[in-house]
């Protein structure tokens, strides 16, 4: 025999084979083969069969497992891939929804007015911007197509073309479908025939009359972009895809599809609640395929194609199948390894343990000289012998343990009395707690039907304690008829399912009053598992229900109100800051212009139709010499004395006829100097082609003028002058006697030159003049100096012949004929030049004041856009509340005041901001009704001076009745200011609340301050309702409108949040997926409606069902998600349990016909134990919720 064999033999058998022990060898050989008398062969082949038994169950155990998570993860990658499909889709014909929409509002297409060709240009050059319109085109109301591109169809009879019919209330997007009318029209290079989706929408006119449909051809050309993609997805993904329609017609499909004409399971979506599915395709081969429908996006419906995501089971599944074959085969390879490696150990173990065994057997046949073989050591031999010769000693001590343990036992008993008498105290401070609490406490022996009350349950139930004789039927009877039945069940189903009882019920006073009572208690069972006693209390909830009732219902209201108002709002802060933006550039554009003419060097003015100037530039300052306050305000012709060519009337209906005018005028300027100007006029109008001003641009030609002049004879010239001037030209000799007298001089002082020649001057000065300056008048006409005041003038007094005095205007000359002295007066009346120097002084006046108040209403313009801007950009109702004070105390600075909200019951205004000094005269909080304003809808001005109307809320006012006439004396004794205004804050017609002004001083609301006051509110009021417009969208967004439950955007969001929340703070977190089984039937057998009230009422009841921290979902279709905060997985469990059970028990009603009940399949998961993310703790409550409905449905299963 080799030495191999020899070496294997002593390892397994413990024997070494010497020469000439053959017999001995062979004998032992066969006691160490033998499984019978062998222990070390028997524990080897136990390890290794053990061991490949083991390994064989973990390979088949490790590859369901990891089949099964591979088919969720997969199934549920290809969900979601279908649902991104579908986005996509709905995104893009979501642009082409938005845009024929936004087409369909432009001005070209709304205006009667616009020529057909530039319609037709229009609509071309927006095809060609998008190469997808197959066709585009405008029916009027009859179905008659009036333009188009290409001119295609153009006089055709459309009217009952389904996307006509459609188009003419709301927009529509028609599914895809082959064409009628276009295919012999349009240029098609494939074979295939012309395929489109028809996107329409409704065309009005300015004023909101229907005047036909917009309708384009969206071509199916579009697609190949959506193929690209798909086909780069399915290469990268190793998947293959199909886009069905509505009808389910195959819109796209994978090449390796291509001729092949299937219709799988999957193909009918609504027969299956889950959303993917493993099936075998007529190819023969097994699939696992998930599944979508497009929901629209925003307000686009969608058109509800399906899009469905299959991979091949053998590719899905590989690694799995890897997997289960690398565990065997190194199970396998460890399971013989530790075989042998088991033989070998239990030779170590089994020779001393025979030794030992063999003394104990002959010790035990009564051999009392055999000694138990002596082990020394630390091993379980050693230790056996060690406790055989201890065990005596160990007997001995135990006894003398049993007499301490009795002892002990002897001073709890002590211990256990006295925790009895503190148990007794507690029981007498819970007592006198739940009696202050008015919580009621009652106890049932269920079998004998007796139930105690104590005083404070009684009371709660409208009885005298003592009174109730303490039976289940007699506490049944105070029970309201409709709860008797629930509260009944609800005792059944807590007793089967052994957890704590918890119920609402209403119980009938004596007096027929209706309270609300909440009970909670617990059973108590026999060793048998069967209820003997329950135990319990009760708590009026009566407020509480009530306050529930009134919250939901305004709720609803708001929801109502701010869905109604959003358009509206949003076009009113469009229309706003439009107006703002087109003022600002408008003032701008002003201001460029003004400075520009102040540059030119003629005279610009600007005239209202009444020739009163609104606008004097530099270059009139410069040629007239009166500055642009002094003749703002003025009649140019007056104030410049202007002559005209012709009759002023004439001039100006030429101007108005032809918008234009031109011609030579002779003018004066200030210091009297006539002067001659080219003036040319022109008509400004406005949007609607009224005149509202007058453009005047003089150019100073008197330099020209007076080269002309000059070519004429002075002697002419001279009596010209003489002839024309309206001054009065009078000459007069050294004796005063009046030498010549023109027309003008007639004109002016009413004599003929008959009546006044060879006269004293004096006739034409009036006596006091004449008599106070005798001397003075006589040494001026003699003085040598005059001939050097040529050109001086004086203002003196005329007469006039009817006896009425004018101030007039002299300049004097002097001339040599010979030795006599010819002294000339040339005399200008100046009565309207006074009274326009007067009329300008007053203007100037008011022009002052109007240029003081200008700057006030620039303040406060500038501080109203800041507050604007300001309440626009508050996040909030509450923020915009703490900055409106502070904003609007600057526009009010002498005043006090507050602004005040009506609440949402519409039946208190409570003030959010206040200012100003301890004047504030308005109560806080008072109803709509005790204000004028606020009744009225307008503003509502209170001065003591008037016997007007004061608002209720106003402070009481201390007047006395005896001295109405003395109103200011009357209120100087109180601190009650006299004057208060009150407008409304509206928005879209609706009263959000009131501005409320007071003053100290009467006169302080002038009219400006009032429409001030107006605009501030108005300001106010659309801020706030833009607030509470944003909150209800804000809500709107993460809401389910269906269910009224977060929808899927909210619950990732959240999900994430919370997810951090619970690794920071270490605590655990609960997902409860939900889904309704058989809803799909359901749908069939009541109808899609019925269905939507299903899912609202199960939305109602996770609601009522649910933490305040607790976050409700819907995850999609008829599937709920519930987030769980700080909740372990037994807690989630139960509340899964509570949900799936208080479900059924759901009244379901649909146009009062009952549609029984439902029942629920849920899966439980926690964070981390299930998954370190969001998607992976979902994935694995999704799991959970596919095996419970695998599993025969209505059942609650946790992940594994």
């Amino acid at each position: 025999m080799s030495a191999v064999v020899r070496k294997w033999l002593l390892a397994v058998t413990g024997f070494s084979l010497k020469k000439g022990d053959r017999s001995q060898f062979s004998d032992r050989l066969s006691i160490a083969v033998d499984p019978r008398y062998s222990l070390r062969l028997r524990l080897g082949l136990a390890v290794g069969g053990i061991t490949l038994i083991l390994s064989m169950l973990q390979s088949v155990t490790v590859s369901q497992l990891t089949t099964a998570k591979i088919e969720a993860e997969t199934g549920n990658a290809l969900v979601e891939l279908a649902h991104q499909i579908t986005d996509k889709l709905d995104r893009g014909m979501f642009e082409r929804y938005r845009d024929i929409q936004n087409i369909a509002t432009l001005h070209t297409l709304r205006d009667y007015a616009t020529p057909s060709e530039e319609m037709r240009s229009f609509l071309e050059k927006l095809q060609s911007t998008n190469p997808n319109y197959a066709w585009i085109g405008l029916a009027d109301t009859l179905g008659i197509v009036q333009v188009s591109t290409g001119k295609l169809l153009e006089g055709k009879n459309i009217s009952q073309q389904p996307w006509f019919l459609k188009g003419q209330k709301l927009p529509d997007v028609a599914d895809l479908h082959k064409t009628v009318l276009l295919p012999k029209l349009l240029p098609n290079f494939s074979a295939e025939s012309l395929s489109v989706v028809d996107v329409v929408a409704p065309v009005t006119d300015f004023e909101g009359n229907f005047k036909g449909v917009l309708c384009a051809h969206l071509s199916w050309e579009w697609a190949k972009e959506v193929g690209d993609w798909l086909s780069a997805l399915q290469s990268r993904s190793q998947v293959e895809i199909l886009i069905l329609s509505q009808n389910g017609t195959v819109l796209f499909r994978s090449p390796k599809l291509q001729g092949l004409q299937m219709k799988p399971k999957s193909f009918d979506i609504e027969r299956y609640s889950d959303r993917y599915l493993i099936e075998t395709w007529v190819d023969g081969k097994t699939y696992i395929t998930g599944f979508a429908r497009s929901q629209g996006y925003l307000n686009y419906p969608g058109l509800g194609w399906v899009v469905l995501v299959r991979q091949k089971t053998d590719v899905a599944f590989a690694p799995a199948r890897q997997l289960q074959q690398q565990i065997l085969i190194g199970d396998m390879v460890f399971g013989l390894v530790l075989a042998i490696f088991g033989c070998i150990v239990a030779g170590k173990i089994v020779d001393p343990i025979l030794a030992i065994a063999s003394a104990l057997h002959r010790i035990r046949l009564g051999d009392t000289t055999v000694q138990i073989p002596v082990r020394q050591g630390n091993d379980e031999i050693g230790l056996l012998w060690q406790s055989l010769s201890q065990l005596l000693q160990k007997v001995t001590e135990q006894e003398n343990q049993l007499v301490a343990s009795n002892q002990l036992l002897h001073l709890k008993l002590s211990d256990r009395a006295k925790a009895e008498v503190v148990l007794q105290q507690s029981e007498e401070q819970l007592r006198l707690a739940l009696e202050a609490a008015r919580i009621g406490i009652w106890d049932w022996n269920i079998l004998t039907d007796k139930i105690t009350w104590s005083d404070n349950y009684a009371l709660l139930f409208g009885l005298e304690p003592g009174t109730f004789n303490g039976t289940y039927e007699a506490f049944n009877e105070w029970v309201h008829p409709e709860d008797r039945e629930s509260i009944t069940q609800a005792l059944n189903r807590w007793v089967k399912t052994k957890a704590e009882y918890e119920q609402e019920f209403r119980v009938i006073w004596r007096d027929r009053s209706i309270h609300w009572i909440e009970a909670k208690g617990q059973f108590f069972y026999d060793s048998g598992f069967q209820a003997v006693r329950m135990v319990g209390t009760v708590m009026d909830i009566t407020r509480r229900k009530q306050t529930e009732l009134n919250l939901q219902k305004a709720k609803d209201e708001l929801e109502f109100k701010a869905i109604e108002r959003n358009e509206e709002l949003s076009q009113a802060n469009e229309k706003l800051q439009l107006e703002l933006f087109e003022r600002q550039r408008t003032q701008k554009m002003l201001q460029d212009q003004a400075q520009l003419l102040d540059l030119a060097h003629d005279a610009i003015l600007t005239l209202d139709l009444n020739f009163n100037v609104t606008f004097w530039n530099r270059g009139a300052e410069k040629m007239y010499g009166w500055t642009k306050q002094e003749a703002l305000g003025k009649e140019s012709h007056k104030l410049l004395q202007t002559q005209f060519p012709k009759g002023l009337p004439e001039i100006q209906t030429k101007l108005l006829r032809e918008g234009r005018w031109e011609g030579e005028l002779i003018q004066t300027k200030r210091d009297g100097t006539t002067i001659v100007v080219t003036s040319r006029w022109a008509i400004q109008r406005d949007l609607h082609g009224s005149p509202i001003k007058i453009l005047e641009i003089n150019s100073n030609i008197t330099a020209t003028k007076r080269s002309e002049d000059a070519l004429i004879a002075s002697g002419v010239r001279l009596a010209g002058i003489l002839d024309i001037a309206e001054d009065a030209i009078i000459s007069v000799n050294q004796s005063q006697q009046i030498t010549l007298f023109n027309q003008g001089a007639e004109k002016i002082f009413g004599y003929t030159a008959n009546e006044v020649l060879g006269k004293p001057l004096s006739l034409l000065l009036p006596e006091s003049f004449a008599d106070a300056h005798p001397q003075d008048l006589a040494q001026f006409f003699q003085s040598e100096s005059v001939a050097r005041k040529i050109g001086d003038r004086r203002e003196i007094i005329g007469y006039r012949k009817n006896g009425t005095e004018f101030p007039a205007e002299a300049s004097i000359s002097q001339l040599e004929l010979g030795s006599e002295k010819i002294s000339t007066v040339i005399l200008r009346d100046i009565t309207e030049r006074k009274a326009s120097e007067e009329a300008l002084q007053a203007a100037n006046t008011e022009l002052r004041s109007w240029v003081k108040e200008l700057e006030s209403r620039n303040r406060e313009i500038a501080l109203l856009g800041e507050m604007s801007d300001i309440l626009q950009t508050c996040l909030s109702i509450e923020e915009a509340y703490s900055a409106i004070a502070g904003l609007v105390q600057p526009l009010f600075p002498n005043f006090s005041g507050g602004v005040f909200v009506i609440n949402s019951s519409k039946q208190i205004v409570e003030a959010v901001a206040t200012w100003g000094d301890s004047t504030f005269t308005s109560q806080l909080l008072f109803t709509p009704n005790e204000c004028w304003a606020l009744r009225r809808g307008r503003s509502h001005l209170f001065e003591c001076d008037h016997r007007g109307l004061h608002c209720k809320h106003r402070l009481g006012i201390r007047l006395d009745p005896t001295r109405r006439t003395n109103t200011e004396e009357n209120y100087s004794q109180s601190p009650i200011p006299p004057a208060s205004l009150c407008v409304p804050m509206m928005a879209q017609g609706e009263a959000l609340g009131v501005l409320y002004l007071s003053s100290q001083a009467l006169g302080q609301f002038t009219q400006a301050k009032q429409q001030l006051a107006t605009t501030v509110a108005e300001h106010i009021g659309l801020a706030l309702a833009n607030l509470k417009l944003h909150e209800a969208l804000k809500q709107q967004s993460i809401r389910d409108t269906l269910t009224g439950l977060y929808n899927r955007r909210y619950l990732e969001e959240s999900l994430e949040r919370e997810i951090s929340r619970a690794e920071r703070k270490q605590q655990s977190l609960g997902i409860i997926m939900i889904d309704v089984d058989h809803f799909k039937r359901f749908n069939d057998t009541f109808g899609h409606e019925a269905g939507d009230t299903v899912l609202r009422e199960l939305g109602v009841f996770l609601k009522s069902h649910t933490r305040g921290s607790d976050i409700a979902c819907r995850y999609g279709g008829e599937e709920l998600t519930l987030i769980l905060p700080e909740t372990s997985l037994e807690a989630t469990r139960e509340r899964a349990e509570a949900i799936r059970e208080g479900v059924k028990h759901l009244n379901l009603q649909n146009r009062r016909q009952s549609l029984g009940s439902i029942t629920l399949s849920i899966g439980v998961a926690i964070f981390p134990t299930h998954g370190l993310t969001g998607s992976a703790v979902i994935r694995a409550a999704d799991a959970a919720l596919y095996r419970a409905k695998q599993q025969g449905r209505d059942r609650v299963l946790a992940a594994s």
